[in-house]
Formats: structure tokens, sequence, C-alpha cells
């Protein structure tokens, strides 16, 4: 009936918690990815056109290293301090921003690095000498490599955020994927750890077919016969 049986605690079908879970963490992991790639694509394209701001950024990355439950804790705290309602929808807002936290660097981080190498290489030289001029070359042939780029890390920052969001659910009282997968475990709910195990497999394998297909299609260095 691909429903993974019946919860041994809940009494409810696998494939409904695993769904109803799957909808409560969308909800902060879309924000998250927006974050991500709008806030990080901004400052990798400043710190590649700026060397102060590319060593600041060097100086800053421990930041990023800090564990995800105290930032959780620290954003809660000043909800908490400024009388803002964290459990109103507003908590997805900032389970997303504190999700976004770390992707957000390795995004910025790629961005700066993909600019470094089309700026080095012989393919921008060549139509730079040819006279175009680097905005030209950008729009007409390099929009494509940072489209590969981004989606050769999307699956990976999918896997990180729902692999880590377990710290953020859990002080946001958001019962998703890693909340109820955890409590699983706790109350050990066979059926609904092997549900969420199966569906992870399926869900990211789908995604990655779906990212190389796609990756495939619009790399100008991969021809068809």
């Amino acid at each position: 009936m691909f429903d993974f049986g019946i919860s041994t605690s809940s009494g409810q079908l696998v494939i409904h918690e695993v769904v109803t879970a799957l909808g409560e963490s969308l909800k902060s992991i879309i924000i998250a990815l927006l974050f991500s790639y709008t806030i990080g694509t901004a400052a990798g394209i400043f710190s590649a056109k700026s060397r102060r701001l590319r060593k600041l950024w060097n100086r800053m990355e421990f930041i990023f290293y800090i564990p995800m439950i105290v930032f959780s804790y620290l954003v809660l705290y000043l909800l908490d301090f400024t009388g803002i309602d964290f459990l109103s929808n507003i908590r997805y807002v900032f389970a997303g921003l504190v999700l976004s936290i770390y992707p957000f660097y390795i995004v910025s981080k790629s961005v700066d690095k993909t600019i470094a190498e089309i700026k080095n290489s012989d393919f921008f030289s060549f139509h730079k000498s040819c006279g175009f001029e680097e905005s030209q070359i950008w729009k007409k042939f390099c929009k494509r490599f940072v489209i590969v780029d981004y989606l050769s890390f999307f699956e990976n920052l999918l896997i990180f955020m729902f692999g880590f969001i377990f710290f953020v659910e859990t002080p946001f009282g958001i019962h998703g994927m890693g909340y109820r997968f955890v409590l699983a475990i706790q109350r050990f709910d066979y059926p609904v750890i092997i549900g969420f195990c199966i569906f992870s497999i399926i869900l990211f394998s789908v995604i990655g077919i779906l990212i190389e297909t796609i990756k495939m299609r619009i790399d100008p260095r991969v021809s068809y016969e």
C-alpha cells in the first residue's frame, strides 16, 4: 500500500506522519534556501570585488562553525527580550534564518570562487581580447556556469538542512522531520524510523537525478550526439 505501515506510538499511518513532518520542515527549509542564495550571492559578489571585504570575510569564518543550537537559543532569547511572540508563524522565519547561517557561508564562498575562476580562465580572456566588455561576457556566456555551480551544491545544502534541522526545530517548537525522527528513536517506533529513512532516500535520489539532468542540459561543456 506504500504507506510504510502503522506507527506503534500514535497508531497513525507512517506516510501521514512523514508527509505532515515534511510540510512543517519545508516552511523553514524554503526560507533558509532563499536566505542562503540571495544574501550569500550578494556577499560573494562583494567579496570578489573588494579585497578588504574578502579579508574581513576570512576573519569572520569562525562564526559559521559555531554550533547551530547556540544560534537557535540566542535568537529565542532575543525574541523573548524584545517581546516578540516566537510561538506564532514568525518562528519559521527565524528558524530558517538560523538554518541558513552555514549554507549562506558556503554559497558566498562558492560564488567568490566561481567568479575568480571564470575571470582567470582562458575562455574569459579570449572573449575579452576579442573586444567584448566584461558585462557582456557575463551576460552572454557565463550565466550558465554560475547556474551549474549553484546546482552543484544545491543537493548538499538540502542534505545539510534536513540533517541538522533537529537543532532548529526543537528549540522553536516545530514538529518537523528532525523533531519527529528523533522522537521516534526515543520511543523505539521502528515503522516511523524506517519510513523516514526510506522516504529520505527516495526524495534525495529524485532530487539528485533532476539536478544532474538539468546540469547536463544547460552546461555548455557537455555535448550531445
